[in-house]
């Protein structure tokens, strides 16, 4: 009996090694939290390049809401075997849970598979407006309290976000404007009623080179590649870096082979040239993080968004 118990255990075993060797068999599914035509955009350019590494077809699913709650629960409650993957930006497992205690998930319900870009925000201003940088518009917010009007894409979103860090490391209060989208906001700064914008460059880009806006800042640790004579906001006196980044997620418990599977396909569709020619059209840095790489980089960012967020300046900056 012994003997058949043991041998039993070993095809056991072996159909589960088998199981992951061949792994995968089937169409791999991956949620969005955004609507179609924004963030996602990195994700579709990426599914040609890394289909063909993996073999079976990738299926985007846009499941946009409550700030991507719904679908970071979704991914959260599905079976760890691979097929259902994340595709997210960080803020929304480092900054989201430190900002709302009454979430159901944090880092550790999903497994970093790979990060895929990495940009700054940029602050961007009317090219009408008296600051022409941004320790001039710091200096025109301190002598006019509240008379800079900011426009997010949303209250709690991350231009929201990183418009009130830069208030609290600037020491400067302006007026928030809440839209329904990052696009809305820099329409309302192109129509006047806006000053500022906090956001990715990518919206902005047509608009800084017609002239219209102006690119103060980015938040960045060092320059941006496609705005090279933008200084950070380091340089200009302001203590606030952050990259915002964007890659794969799976749901807690993944098996490690599969995960070295998914990991390896999503290096090698990242750094082939052409995702580079995709990102570039859309003003997009491309920037790879292995697994382990990408959990200490989410462990830091999530340190430092504890620390801001229970600062009282910036508390009250979110108002």
């Amino acid at each position: 009996m012994k003997r058949l118990i043991g041998f039993i255990a070993v095809l056991v075993a072996a159909g589960s090694v088998c199981a992951q060797d061949v792994f995968p068999s089937k169409p791999i599914r991956i949620v969005v939290p955004y609507s179609p035509g924004g963030a996602d955009t990195q994700m579709r350019a990426l599914q040609p390049l890394l289909t063909p590494k993996l073999g079976q077809p990738l299926v985007i699913e846009n499941v946009p809401g409550a700030g991507g709650v719904v679908a970071a629960n979704q991914v959260k409650a599905a079976a760890p075997d691979g097929y259902t993957l994340f595709f997210t930006g960080t803020a929304a497992l480092t900054m989201v849970p430190n900002m709302r205690k009454d979430l159901t998930y944090g880092i550790a319900d999903f497994v970093p598979v790979g990060n895929m870009t990495g940009t700054p925000n940029v602050v961007g201003a009317r090219a009408d407006l008296p600051y022409k940088s941004m320790k001039e518009l710091i200096a025109y917010a301190r002598a006019n309290p509240g008379k800079v009007n900011m426009g997010s894409a949303g209250t709690g979103t991350l231009t929201h976000v990183v418009g009130a860090a830069v208030q609290t490391a600037g020491n400067v209060t302006f007026t928030h404007v809440p839209f329904k989208g990052v696009a809305d906001a820099v329409n309302a700064m192109l129509g006047g009623s806006i000053d500022v914008v906090h956001g990715l460059p990518g919206v902005m880009m047509p608009h800084f080179k017609s002239g219209k806006l102006r690119p103060l800042a980015m938040t960045g640790s060092s320059r941006y590649e496609f705005l090279p004579d933008v200084p950070t906001l380091s340089e200009s006196g302001v203590d606030f870096i952050d990259t915002s980044r964007f890659g794969l997620f799976a749901p807690r418990g993944l098996p490690q082979p599969v995960l070295t599977r998914l990991a390896a396909a999503v290096e090698q569709a990242v750094k082939d040239p052409e995702y580079k020619v995709l990102m570039d059209k859309i003003s997009t840095g491309v920037l790879y993080h292995s697994p382990k790489e990408y959990q200490a980089v989410l462990d830091e960012e999530s340190r430092r968004w504890a620390a801001l967020i229970a600062n009282p300046k910036f508390a009250e900056a979110m108002k």
